[in-house]
């Protein structure tokens, strides 16, 4: 149910072709490394955001620092409090400034690594020159004002985005100074951006190896079902016939395509027998109604355009109608019988033989001649009841018609350890050679004047090939053998 709603959507968007939901597939494949682009854009917000927090942890480090030295009575800008900045600039990469109350620079980390000998306390040498002086930035007036603070700048001539940190200092409750602590984000836009750089590339080579593998399967797959739907329309619009039969290109493709084609091609076979089965048919058919409806009506026309007919050959011709009347309503019971045993679905029953064959034999007349029935008592075997006895019925049926008078007919039942065998043996005149597989075909018959049709062992045989198995025939010594076997898969115990 989720399979085909998922088809349905699929279909109403329009991808409704084998190529279109391969590339989607890989379409949401290429969604991973996009995720890492969008992941990387958070990455560098918290790394940013870290990088402003031990900046801010840096600069309540040196105004604890300034505060206990001012409490000393040292002096900030001396040599040692400027080493101290010096090696903490070399360590973190953090520029360190102290303030003055007036916003003056009283030391700066940055110039005492530009030049160790030269104090630095004059602000105008240091600033940017697109940046506002020191006493005019908002984050440090905030913190002469006893407020901590931040900003975020980007540096135009250079591209560079930098953060500054402001942290005031404070002496019981009077404001004396303020620690500016500034960095770049050049590190960190350096490392995000090698991350950017790797991901692109992984994006690129994903949607090239994606289009690729797409093709390839679409190449692989629609390739094979196109040549099965051409082949398929070929065949349908090919006259099937029993001396052509329409073959598909299977060719290569997926094991399921090649198992599709293989369905398809053991269907068009078996709709070629079909076809070839029902014009045979149709024929035979035709030519066995032929004989007694010319009959019927050369015997209709003379009683009724001859008006001197003796009564005497009016009754023969009037016996003659209801003879083939009565041929004619055999054969459609037979053909009857024959149709339903070749579509019957029925589900097959257990069936002991030996009483069952002994009910069947009852039904004859055993004036020419006995039936013996030899089969074991505990034998059975699983079929469709009414066919079994339908086969059996016209294998009786045929010996007793074909045995000479006062001779035994003999139905035996043997059983194998893979199959099941029934015979019906008789005494008479043998099979002509060559048409032991013959007499099996819809109406071959050698006996049309003792009421055969021609049907009762194509019914066997039908009722054979519907239980998966076979029939046979054999003549020697005077004695005819009819067989019937079925797999013992059809058969229990």
């Amino acid at each position: 149910m989720i399979a085909r709603g998922i088809s349905f959507a699929l279909s109403r968007f329009g991808l409704n072709r084998i190529w279109s939901r391969l590339l989607l597939v890989n379409l949401v494949v290429v969604l991973v490394p996009l995720f890492g682009i969008e992941f990387a854009r958070i990455y560098e917000r918290e790394l940013l955001k870290s990088l402003e927090q031990r900046m801010r942890n840096h600069a309540a480090l040196w105004r604890i620092v300034a505060t206990h030295a001012v409490n000393a009575g040292s002096v900030i800008n001396d040599d040692s409090f400027a080493d101290m900045l010096l090696q903490a600039q070399r360590k973190t990469g953090m520029r360190v400034r102290i303030l003055d109350a007036g916003a003056d620079v009283l030391v700066d980390s940055s110039s005492l690594k530009r030049n160790r000998q030269q104090p630095a306390v004059a602000l105008s040498s240091q600033q940017s020159p697109h940046w506002s002086p020191l006493s005019d930035r908002s984050e440090v007036r905030r913190a002469l004002q006893g407020k901590p603070s931040a900003m975020t700048r980007i540096r135009q001539y250079s591209e560079a985005v930098v953060l500054f940190v402001s942290e005031p200092i404070i002496l019981d409750t009077d404001v004396i100074g303020a620690i500016y602590v500034e960095a770049t984000t050049r590190p960190v836009m350096r490392r995000l951006h090698r991350i950017r750089i790797g991901l692109i590339k992984i994006l690129i080579i994903t949607l090239l190896f994606s289009g690729l593998i797409t093709a390839l399967l679409a190449w692989s797959v629609s390739k094979p079902l196109s040549n099965l739907a051409r082949s398929a329309r070929q065949i349908a619009t090919t006259r099937f016939d029993s001396h052509r039969t329409p073959t598909l290109l299977i060719g290569s493709g997926p094991r399921e395509v090649r198992a599709l084609a293989k369905a398809f091609d053991a269907m068009t076979q078996k709709l070629s027998a079909k076809v070839s089965y029902v014009e045979h048919f149709v024929v035979d058919f035709a030519h066995e109604l032929k004989s007694p409806l010319t009959s019927i009506r050369g015997a209709v026309e003379i009683l009724t355009d001859d008006q001197s007919v003796k009564p005497a050959d009016k009754k023969r011709f009037l016996n003659n109608i209801r003879l083939d009347v009565e041929r004619l309503t055999r054969l459609s019971k037979r053909l009857l019988a024959l149709g339903r045993i070749e579509s019957s679905s029925d589900a097959r029953d257990v069936i002991a033989v030996a009483p069952w064959l002994r009910t069947l034999a009852e039904r004859f007349d055993i004036a020419r001649g006995p039936i013996v029935i030899d089969c074991a008592e505990d034998l059975k075997i699983n079929a469709r009841r009414h066919d079994m006895a339908a086969a059996l019925t016209n294998m009786i049926e045929n010996a007793i018609r074909y045995a000479k008078p006062g001779t035994t007919v003999t139905a035996c039942v043997s059983q194998s350890h893979d199959a099941t065998r029934f015979t019906v043996a008789n005494q008479g005149e043998p099979i002509a050679t060559g048409m032991e597989d013959r007499i099996f075909d819809r109406f071959y018959t050698t006996d049309r004047d003792q009421e055969g049709t021609g049907l009762g062992l194509a019914i066997v045989a039908a009722v054979a090939a519907s239980h998966d198995g076979s029939v046979n025939a054999q003549s020697d010594a005077g004695q005819t053998t009819i067989s019937l076997k079925i797999p013992r898969a059809q058969t229990a115990r």
